[in-house]
């Protein structure tokens, strides 16, 4: 029988006790600072999109430079929740987000949102929750 020693045991109990038991929150709990950004799609009428495409972006402040690029898809309930990843060097970072319609459902993508956030060294387990709602053709 293979034993895993005391201290890693010590250690994953720790970072499960610290995370949610979402696998996407437990993830990126466990590969640094991240913020979490949540959230529902729905259409024109109110009605929950399911297979709808969130793109978050994460970049410096003003919205300039490379993105980080999260793409999360929404559930059965037009729910969807994705880790972006806080980089820390920078007191503030811009968060660009819009959601994209399943193809073939006759919706267009969402406003674009971008939110200014402040990223502390330390911005572990923040949460940000943005809903978007599809347009029309």
């Amino acid at each position: 029988m293979t034993r895993i020693p005391r201290s890693a045991a010590a250690i994953t109990f720790a970072a499960v006790v610290a995370c949610t038991g979402d696998p996407v929150s437990l993830c990126a709990c466990l590969t640094g600072p991240n913020i979490m950004v949540y959230g529902q799609v729905t259409d024109p009428s109110g009605a929950a999109v399911p297979g709808a495409t969130v793109r978050l972006e994460a970049m410096p402040v003003r919205c300039e430079g490379t993105p980080h690029v999260t793409l999360p898809e929404t559930d059965g309930t037009g729910r969807y929740r994705g880790a972006v990843f806080a980089i820390t060097q920078w007191t503030e970072q811009c968060l660009r987000m819009t959601a994209l319609p399943p193809a073939g459902s006759g919706l267009r993508s969402s406003e674009t949102v971008e939110v200014t956030i402040a990223t502390p060294q330390r911005v572990r387990g923040d949460s940000l929750r943005q809903d978007f709602t599809l347009r029309a053709q």
